[in-house]
């Protein structure tokens, strides 16, 4: 026989099963749905009143005589009464059968273990070793009881235990301890503990509590501490208001709870397998274009990635891939046609380094030359430091803080560098004209590519655009300009393409401190179609670059929609 209370819960887990699936497919909706189910859980909406469950008023008045009992056996110590504020009472409705307490009421706060032999061995557990899931135990360290007995935290089989120190609380590493080693152990200081007293109560309810997103809100608000080192006070622990079922509604709701996470678990690893299918298929059809060796092979291809273009671009990191697949198509000649009426690009290059004499010193260096298999015929290759200027700061003495000036040149750096295709030039310093003055071979103007040459930014580039100051850059930072001959949008889809970031990635992975160096530019390999092709190239490509932008803020808006949506469903699910 149950409760009429019970429909209420009923309905509402039936609400929640009606919108599993919608819940689980949004953004960060596995993880939304666990809150949600703890939520219900400690409010009593998840399992069913049972009339013929004893009161939890009367458990609570038997566990307390259980205490005085224990108290007068010497077994435990007496509770010291803690100040409880006006701030902590009870902030909702329960079942009739449920009752409002606390963890101090209901079992013993950070008790001690006694009548233990120095050379037992027992279970020794760090911080790092206790679990930030659902029902995931605890892994442990076996040491002799003697070596942890002082200066360490106790704890005992079927204890729940909670990090109370940042950012391990946030987190919420929390779990109900099983299999220690001869049925104890000690741990990290940073720990709260409760005890049941002769199993009157489940440890897992009370573990679902401490998981439940409004207590783990509500403690962060009241950490004390410097920064860095808060820790939630043990009378947040013991004290805050614990919503009590009956223990055999305890039980139930562990079952239930144990169950609904299991679905999170499965769809979550359905998901997973999903979406690395996604990627794989978006990565290995885009590359099919790429390595596509024949105009026949290509076509085949397109159509394979046209017939999946739906799935493929359903994962946004796709997106990513999509835009080096429109780079890589645009230096290998399948963007747009190449024109008979177009010169071929090696008269241009002829003619411009007869012009330009001093370029004809830096020769060909054919073996760094990583040369395409085939290039239209009215293509051509050189090595970067053959035809284009490049230049970065050597020997140069930096600034110091006081050098900086509200006014004057603009000093770029890597911060000045990101996603975008032009560098942020709000994001610049300014320095002194004397300290401008003293390298005129990297003063920037409009046009110039900068490329991140040191440091965690390596391999970003940006290029310069409504330069209306004098400008240079600092010592992470390589200059390189385009030419008559080479558009410097084309240059830049060339630097920004997977050649480059192939050699900034060997850098990353073969150096502490990844470094790329001059020469590394210097014989980095350009394709050159005729000028006038590479201004249609320019053209085609930020035609398709601005249809990755409107198709990445498409799979923003719809995530912010679910999300949306998401949170109302919560709310009517937890109200319900």
């Amino acid at each position: 026989m149950t409760h009429s209370g019970s429909a209420i819960s009923e309905m509402t887990v039936n609400l929640l099963f009606e919108h599993f699936a919608t819940l689980a497919t949004a953004p960060n909706g596995i993880a939304r749905l666990r809150e949600l189910i703890l939520q219900l859980a400690v409010q009593g909406k998840l399992g069913t009143q049972d009339v013929g469950d004893e009161p939890a008023l009367k458990l609570v008045e038997r566990i307390r005589k259980e205490k005085e009992r224990l108290v007068k056996e010497g077994t435990i110590k007496k509770d010291k009464p803690l100040k409880i504020s006006n701030s902590e009472d009870p902030p909702g409705h329960l079942p009739k059968t449920w009752v409002w307490t606390r963890l101090s009421e209901v079992g013993l706060v950070n008790p001690r273990n006694y009548d233990i032999a120095d050379d037992v061995d027992v279970s020794f557990i760090p911080m790092t070793l206790i679990p930030v899931g659902y029902k995931k135990p605890a892994q442990q360290e076996i040491k002799k009881w003697g070596e942890i007995k002082a200066g360490f935290t106790h704890f005992a089989d079927n204890d729940v235990v909670m990090a109370k120190i940042t950012p391990c609380f946030q987190n919420g590493k929390s779990v109900v301890l099983r299999n220690l080693k001869n049925g104890v152990g000690a741990g990290t200081t940073e720990l709260h503990v409760f005890r049941s007293i002769k199993n009157l109560m489940n440890p897992e309810f009370v573990l679902l509590f401490l998981k439940t997103p409004e207590f783990l809100e509500t403690g962060i608000r009241r950490m004390t501490g410097s920064a860095g080192q808060k820790r939630v006070p043990n009378e947040y622990f013991s004290e805050i208001p614990f919503p009590l079922p009956p223990l055999a509604e305890q039980n139930r709701i562990v079952a239930k709870v144990d169950r609904f996470m299991t679905i999170c678990d499965e769809l979550e690893a359905q998901q997973q397998q999903e979406r690395a299918g996604c990627l794989r298929l978006g990565t290995a059809s885009l590359a099919g274009l790429q390595n596509a060796e024949s105009p026949e092979k290509f076509g085949r291809q397109w159509v394979q990635v046209c017939d999946a273009f739906d799935l493929i671009l359903d994962c946004p990191e796709n997106v990513k891939v999509l835009r080096q697949t429109i780079l890589q198509l645009a230096v290998q000649g399948r963007l747009v046609r190449q024109e008979p009426g177009d010169e071929p690009a090696d008269l241009m290059i002829n003619r411009f380094l007869k012009n330009n004499p001093i370029n004809n010193k830096k020769k060909i260096n054919d073996k760094k030359m990583d040369i395409p298999s085939k290039l239209p015929r009215s293509w051509a290759f050189r090595t970067l430091g053959s035809i284009i200027y490049f230049a970065g700061r050597i020997g140069w003495r930096g600034l110091l803080a006081e050098e900086y000036t509200l006014e004057g040149p603009l000093f770029f750096s890597a911060h000045n560098l990101s996603e975008r295709k032009y560098a942020d030039l709000s994001k610049s310093y300014h320095i002194p004209i004397e300290r401008y003055e003293e390298s005129p071979e990297i003063q920037l103007q409009n046009h110039d590519i900068l490329l991140v040459k040191d440091g965690s930014g390596i391999g970003k580039i940006g290029l310069i655009n409504d330069l209306t100051e004098k400008a240079t850059i600092n010592s992470s930072l390589l200059l390189i300009r385009a030419n008559e001959i080479i558009d410097p949008e084309f240059l830049y889809f060339q630097l920004g393409g997977p050649g480059l970031q192939k050699i900034v990635h060997e850098r990353i992975t073969g150096s502490a401190t990844p470094h790329l160096f001059q020469k590394d530019i210097k014989n980095f390999s350009l394709v050159i179609p005729p000028i006038a092709e590479q201004h249609r190239i320019v053209a085609k490509v930020n035609a398709l670059m601005a249809l990755c932008d409107a198709l990445e803020s498409r799979l923003k808006e719809r995530a912010a929609i679910q999300t949306k949506f998401t949170d109302a469903i919560v709310k009517n699910v937890g109200t319900g």
